[in-house]
C-alpha cells in the first residue's frame, strides 16, 4: 500500500509537466502563446497555464494540419485564437470555446471538415475573414450579442449548414429565414449552404458580400424585390443551379448578378382573352411572362387565408391553369407569388 501511494503521488507530480511537453509556446508580457503542438492528438486540452503564467492565446498556426486532432477544450484564460491556428484540422469533430475568448483569427478553423460543433460565446467580439470557411460539416451557428465584426466569408462552402440566427440584442447583425446580414439588412452577408429551393430578400438590401451563396447548390431561384444590388464577382460562387430573379420597375439589372444568371419575374394574368372564365367545367386563365420563370398559383375564400394549388413553369412564355375544385366554393379569389 505504501508502494502504491508513492507512486500515485509521482504521476501527479509529473503529470503538468508532460503535458507541457506537448506544447511549445513564448512568454510576452507575463502571458503564454502556444505556438506549437506535438502530442498525438485525440482530445486535447489547453491548459490554463503553463510554468505558472496564464495560457491567453493560441498562436498562429499552432495547430494548423494536425490531423490527429479529434477534439480541443479551451482554457478560460485563452482570449485570441490566431489566424490559422486550427487549419486543415480535418479530424477535428468538437471545439469548446471558453468564454474568455474574444477574437478568432484569419482561417482559424478553415477547412475542418468534420467540425459539427463550435458554440461561439458570448464573450467573442471578432471573427476574422474565412474563420470556418468549409467546415461541411458544420449545421447551424448562434451569433451572440457580443458579436460585432464578422469578416468576408466566414461561413462560406459551409454546405450543410441549415440556418444562421443572430441574438435579437446584437447591435451589428441579424438574420431573417436563417440568412446572416447587417443589422439594417442593407449587406447580404451568407446565405447558409444547405438553403434550398427558393429564397426572397429583403427589400432593403443594396449589397451581397463575396461567397454569400457559396455552395448553395441546392437553391434554385432568389428573388429581390428592388433595385440591382452592388454583388461581389463570387457571391454565386459554387452556387450552380440558382437563377437571380427581379421586378418589373426596378432598375440596374443585367444578364447575370454576382456569377449567377437573371430572369425578370413578370407574371401576368391574362383576363381579357378566351382562356379566362369556365371552359370544360373548369375554371381557369393563362398567364403569361419571362420564358422559364416559375409561378405559384393560390386560392382564397377569404382574401386572407391562402393555398397554393399549383405550381409551374413558364416554359414557352405561358401557362394555362385550371381549377376543377372551383364548384365546390361559393367564391374564390386567385392570386400569384413567386415559389
Amino acid at each position: 500500500m505504501i508502494f502504491a501511494w508513492v507512486i500515485l503521488l509521482v504521476l501527479g507530480l509529473a503529470l503538468p509537466a508532460a503535458v507541457e511537453a506537448q506544447f511549445s509556446y513564448i512568454t510576452q508580457n507575463g502571458a503564454i502563446t502556444i505556438t506549437g503542438y506535438t502530442g498525438s492528438g485525440g482530445v486535447v486540452t489547453i491548459p490554463n497555464t503553463i510554468s505558472s503564467l496564464p495560457v491567453t492565446s493560441i498562436g498562429n498556426n499552432a495547430f494548423s494540419s494536425i490531423s490527429s486532432l479529434a477534439s480541443v477544450i479551451i482554457s478560460t484564460n485563452v482570449a485570441t485564437i490566431g489566424d490559422r491556428a486550427f487549419f486543415s484540422c480535418t479530424s477535428l469533430t468538437n471545439v469548446a470555446l471558453s468564454n474568455s475568448i474574444t477574437n478568432i483569427g484569419n482561417n482559424a478553423f478553415n477547412h475542418c471538415l468534420k467540425l459539427a460543433n463550435a458554440m461561439l460565446p458570448n464573450s467573442v467580439t471578432s471573427i476574422g475573414s474565412n474563420a470556418f470557411w468549409d467546415c461541411s460539416s458544420l449545421t447551424n451557428v448562434v451569433i451572440p450579442a457580443s458579436l460585432v465584426s464578422i469578416g468576408s466569408q466566414v461561413f462560406s462552402f459551409c454546405y450543410n449548414l441549415q440556418a444562421i440566427t443572430v441574438d435579437a440584442s446584437n447591435p451589428s447583425y441579424g438574420s431573417v429565414a436563417g440568412v446572416l446580414y447587417d443589422k439594417n439588412q442593407t449587406a447580404l452577408i451568407q446565405c447558409p449552404g444547405s438553403k434550398g429551393g427558393s429564397l426572397t430578400i429583403p427589400s432593403s438590401v443594396n449589397s451581397v458580400g463575396a461567397s454569400a451563396f457559396g455552395d448553395c447548390n441546392k437553391l434554385t431561384g432568389v428573388y429581390f424585390q428592388n433595385n440591382a444590388p452592388a454583388a461581389d464577382s463570387t457571391a454565386f460562387n459554387g452556387a450552380g443551379k440558382v437563377v437571380v430573379y427581379y421586378l418589373a420597375g426596378t432598375s440596374g439589372w443585367s444578364t447575370t448578378l454576382g456569377g449567377a444568371p437573371t430572369l425578370l419575374w413578370n407574371p401576368q394574368v391574362q383576363t381579357g382573352d378566351s382562356s379566362f372564365g369556365l371552359r370544360t367545367n373548369q375554371f381557369g386563365f393563362n398567364v403569361i411572362g419571362t420564358t422559364n420563370i416559375p409561378i405559384v398559383v393560390e386560392a382564397s375564400t377569404n382574401l386572407i387565408n391562402w393555398q397554393p394549388v399549383n405550381t409551374n413553369t413558364l416554359t414557352t412564355g405561358m401557362a394555362y391553369f385550371s381549377d376543377s375544385q372551383w364548384t365546390n366554393y361559393p367564391a374564390r379569389f386567385y392570386r400569384i407569388r413567386s415559389p
